[in-house]
């Protein structure tokens, strides 16, 4: 482990920064070591790394907006600031995931890493807070092995806000081919590059306006976005002279859109994102040639101007691959839509194919191509609190990514934020997609939030993505070995069961039960029992079960109410829920026994008639008054009762017997009132 700093790689292979930032959003950048082994990347302290989200994993209440934060996730445009004392790590872990070692961690923010061309060193940047009182400093370090390092730059004047307290990680310096000059990016009020000779530790050239640089392949030039005094954008370039840089000049203007820029095979030519003013506001990758930069053909559409007219572009992530001109992925974030990833090959001027490789509800907040061109590293969530990468790795080059998908967790904290964005994205799908159940017209609330066998259909798309969700959470699950909890124990059952794995699901469910004591909770893991029997195709069982539970709930429970019309005799929901439940669970289950088709929607209920006497707490209905429709509460009886046939006697003594009951009950609810004599 001592001597992985020492990779040798590759010769010539040139990593380009990987990330962007749009109007406050910014991405999470990954640095891939020249041999493709290893990846380093900065991990920021969230709100609380120990916190999951606070309902139960099986609930079908919703996790609020905090508990999602705490989780390592945050609302569509939401995020908290980290709270002072966090640790800030630089992590770097083998590409297969199986090893990670600490770089750097300290209480002050870091920048991200990035490796040298050669894979002998690191250079990052830390923060220094000053004396109270006093702005702070930033030191770019340059790491040779674990236990050698050198600091060859201290920035000083350096006070960092709230908003750049949380930014410094999204930047990461350049190192050029040769290993000599580093590109830094510096924090502030205006993005500024600096220029460092490593070996004499001096500044050669500060870009004022300057961010995202990029060296070209011989490492002659560097490329790098200035910012205009208008909040657009334009492309700029500087050349090697003797020890120092050329002034810069300007190639192109790109527009609004910040993107990293990457360099041809050729070194002559630049890939950079731009925004054409045309009549729909197109956004395309472009080549620009720095010899002639005025022509800029589109080389591939990145947002066409009809989408970005439907929704408003809110982020840009993007990485070329080592020789620029074969491979590339990005991925345009859009308000209320999906998220994917874009395979493409520039050269060809074609998009190849859309994937994401967990789920599409899931932001992407960067990625990065390794050097051998055979996976691609990506992080999610939102920019502030980012995942640990997750690797996908590639056929061969110029090949569609595989399903081959590893998550990197090197700790527990990071196993955790890996659980809860699962859960959250599991927990939110299933909320959406699970169609609602009525009993006698009116809705039942489920007990989980776990879907029957066919909610949704085998052949919906959303059956992979429970299925991928269910793999990927049991995996991060296994990875502590024995749940130590009732929580875990009900997070291995959500897995296992989207998963498909319901003999792992029952098993789960066995061991969770010996931990319940409430009656209602108990009751409700027996109907979930009835549902894994069902999906497991012990139908005839589960049905037997279901009806089990219908006799244990009872029947329905009445109250007495005041109301401005009178008294009133009005139904417990909560008391029927279970009960309700149940009734639809046998009548499906049912169903399926028969040779009917199993779940999928909620339709009309076939369940035999219920009597309002299999309560033996429920009051009888009063004299003419009918209970065969469900009343809300705080809903009066009507005023003008039915009238009885009172033709048989059998009829009128059971009228009378349901009068004397109800008269009863109104003196025992209110003692001064006398019954009415016989």
């Amino acid at each position: 482990m001592g001597t992985f700093l020492f990779q040798r790689g590759l010769l010539g292979l040139v990593r380009l920064f990987a990330t962007a930032a749009v109007a406050g959003w910014s991405g999470s950048p990954i640095s891939w070591s020249p041999d493709s082994q290893w990846l380093t990347y900065t991990e920021r302290p969230e709100v609380s790394r120990a916190v999951r989200p606070s309902a139960s994993p099986l609930d079908l209440a919703p996790v609020s907006a905090r508990s999602v934060v705490e989780a390592g996730l945050a609302a569509e445009g939401e995020a908290e600031v980290p709270a002072a004392g966090g640790i800030h790590r630089i992590w770097a872990s083998r590409r297969d995931g199986s090893a990670s070692v600490v770089i750097e961690e300290s209480s002050s923010p870091l920048t991200s890493p990035r490796w040298s061309t050669r894979g002998r060193s690191l250079a990052f940047g830390r923060y220094v807070p000053g004396a109270p009182g006093s702005r702070g400093r930033i030191e770019v370090v340059v790491q040779d092995g674990l236990d050698r390092r050198r600091v060859v730059l201290s920035v000083p004047g350096i006070d960092l806000d709230g908003p750049s307290h949380i930014s410094l990680a999204d930047l990461a310096p350049a190192w050029s081919p040769d290993g000599r000059l580093l590109a830094f990016p510096v924090p502030g009020r205006e993005p500024t590059v600096l220029v460092i000779h490593i070996e004499a530790k001096r500044v050669v050239q500060t870009l004022d306006r300057a961010l995202l640089p990029s060296w070209s392949p011989d490492g002659t030039k560097l490329a790098y976005l200035h910012r205009d005094e208008t909040d657009s954008y334009s492309l700029y370039l500087v050349e090697r002279s003797g020890q120092g840089l050329s002034v810069p000049r300007e190639l192109r203007r790109l527009g609004s859109i910040p993107a990293p820029v990457g360099w041809g095979a050729d070194g002559r030519s630049i890939l950079a994102a731009l925004e054409r003013a045309r009549l729909q506001p197109d956004l395309d990758l472009a080549r620009v040639s720095i010899d002639d930069p005025a022509p800029a053909p589109s080389t591939l559409p990145l947002v066409p101007g009809v989408l970005r007219r439907a929704a408003a572009l809110r982020g840009l992530v993007l990485d070329y691959g080592r020789n620029n001109d074969e491979l590339c992925f990005f991925t345009a974030e859009m308000a209320g839509r999906g998220h994917d990833v874009c395979w493409s090959v520039p050269a060809q001027h074609h998009a190849y194919k859309r994937f994401h490789p967990v789920d599409p509800s899931l932001r992407i907040a960067g990625l990065a191509i390794a050097p051998d061109g055979r996976a691609v590293a990506m992080r999610f969530g939102p920019a502030e609190a980012p995942s640990p990468p997750a690797v996908v790795e590639l056929e061969t080059d110029g090949h569609p990514p595989t399903e081959r998908t590893t998550l990197i967790a090197p700790d527990e904290g990071s196993r955790r934020v890996w659980l809860g964005l699962i859960e959250e994205s599991a927990r939110s799908l299933l909320t959406v997609s699970t169609p609602r159940v009525q009993v006698d017209n009116r809705p039942v609330g489920r007990p989980t939030i776990l879907p029957l066998p066919g909610e949704p259909a085998d052949t919906s798309p959303l059956r992979s993505r429970f299925a991928r969700l269910g793999k990927f959470g049991a995996e991060m699950a296994a990875r502590r070995g024995a749940p130590a909890s009732r929580r875990d124990w009900e997070e291995r059952l959500l897995f296992d069961y989207l998963k498909g794995d319901y003999t792992a699901a029952s098993a789960d469910l066995a061991s969770l039960e010996g931990l319940v004591r409430d009656r209602g909770r108990r009751l409700e893991l027996l109907a979930l029992r009835a549902q894994i029997l069902w999906a497991r195709g012990e139908v005839e069982t589960a049905r037997d079960v279901a009806k089990y539970l219908v006799e244990a709930h009872g029947g329905p429970v009445y109250r007495v109410e005041e109301t401005p019309i009178g008294r009133s005799l009005v139904a417990e929901p909560d008391a029927t829920r279970g009960r309700d439940w149940a009734s639809y669970l046998a009548s499906r289950a049912g169903q399926a026994a028969d040779g009917g088709k199993p779940g999928g929607s909620s339709a009309p209920d076939d369940r035999e008639e219920e009597s309002h006497l299999a309560d033996p707490f429920a009051p009888n209905p009063p004299l003419g008054l009918d209970f065969g429709r469900e009343r809300g509460v705080g809903e009066a009886l009507p005023l003008v009762p039915q009238v009885p046939d009172l033709r048989r006697p059998e009829d009128i003594q059971a009228q009378l017997r349901a009068l004397q009951r109800f008269m009863e009950m109104q003196q025992r609810a209110q003692p001064h009132i006398q019954p009415v004599p016989r």
